[in-house]
């Protein structure tokens, strides 16, 4: 799209063809802390080779990326693959720490607890699940009427729920006890699963190209 726009202002003579290159430089480099990187407004970002950013206001790309490579622009700009995100140059760090990763389950702790799942064993009517490789799947399940919402980074810093989407979702009477359920695979991302346990119908977690989470009927 960029250079579709840059093609119809080189042909109305509104740039200068010999400078619209020389006007933007980009640096490949890899973000060094936060880890994981969201790319979240008012994020404060450290290079690997020491420069200081902030993220723009009103950005909310909720990234999880840990160690990415990127491109920094001399227009502003940070490039990640997905994204072009608006930043502001704060200074240089002489020295850069060290990122502070999240911890990962060893291949032991896999093999002994390889998947984590809402439990219909009590009467509970809530409960919180997190996915063990990815912790953007954070859920919390509403067992009686199946509402699901995931635990996301607002624009202000603030964490907020927001509503999956259960595709299809049948219409049911007053529930009085847990009837839903959610499993969460620790082996492989693309087994999250959302279960009607009373009739066994299942929808899997679908993640679209804007990054918007849903749940499709598996059956």
């Amino acid at each position: 799209m960029k250079k579709l726009v840059l093609g119809f202002m080189l042909l109305a003579g509104l740039v200068d063809s010999t400078n619209i290159y020389a006007a933007t430089t980009c640096t490949p480099t890899t973000v060094k802390t936060p880890q994981p990187f969201l790319g979240n407004a008012g994020e404060t970002v450290v290079l690997n080779n020491g420069s200081i950013y902030t993220v723009g206001v009103g950005q909310f790309n909720n990234l999880f990326a840990f160690s990415p490579a990127v491109n920094i622009c001399s227009d502003g700009t940070l490039l990640t693959d997905k994204k072009i995100i608006p930043v502001t140059y704060v200074g240089q760090s002489s020295s850069v720490p060290a990122p502070t990763v999240l911890p990962v389950a060893t291949n032991t702790e896999q093999l002994l607890y390889p998947q984590q799942k809402t439990s219909l064993s009590d009467m509970a009517k809530f409960e919180i699940i997190q996915n063990p490789l990815k912790a953007a799947f954070t859920f919390k399940l509403n067992k009686f009427t199946g509402d699901v919402t995931q635990l996301t980074l607002a624009a202000n810093g603030s964490f907020t729920w927001n509503p999956i989407v259960v595709q299809n979702f049948p219409k049911i009477a007053k529930q009085t006890k847990p009837r839903f359920q959610i499993f969460m695979s620790g082996i492989l991302l693309t087994n999250q699963l959302f279960m009607d346990s009373e009739t066994g119908q299942t929808w899997a977690l679908f993640q679209d190209n804007n990054g918007v989470l849903s749940f499709v009927a598996a059956n």
